[in-house]
C-alpha cells in the first residue's frame, strides 16, 4: 500500500519507519528544510534556543532509538539545559 506521512517530526519519523517496515511504500510530506518537527532549534547569540517548548531527553530510549536507526543519531545535539523548576513556592 502506498502511504502519505504528514510531518517529519519524531511521531512522523517513527509512523513512517514502522510503515515501511510492515511492507508499506511510504512518502513523507514536510514542509521544512529539516526534519525534527517541534524538536529544532535556532542559534540566539550563539545559544541554540528550541523553536517551540518541546524537548528530546536521553531517556526518551524509544524515540532516541528511532532517530539512530533512521540514520539520524549523528544529528542529534545534546544541549546542557539552563532551567530550573520552583516546587512549593
Amino acid at each position: 500500500m502506498n502511504v502519505g506521512v504528514v510531518g517529519a517530526g519524531v511521531l512522523g519519523l517513527a509512523a513512517a519507519r514502522i510503515l515501511q517496515d510492515l511492507g508499506h511504500s511510504v512518502t513523507i510530506f514536510e514542509g521544512r528544510d529539516e526534519v525534527g518537527g517541534q524538536v529544532v532549534t535556532f542559534p540566539v547569540g550563539g545559544t541554540p534556543l528550541e523553536c517551540f517548548y518541546h524537548h528530546l531527553f536521553t531517556n526518551d530510549t524509544t524515540s532516541v532509538r528511532y532517530i539512530q536507526e533512521m540514520g539520524l543519531g549523528d544529528e542529534l545535539l545534546w544541549i546542557e539545559p539552563h532551567n530550573g523548576h520552583l516546587v512549593n513556592g
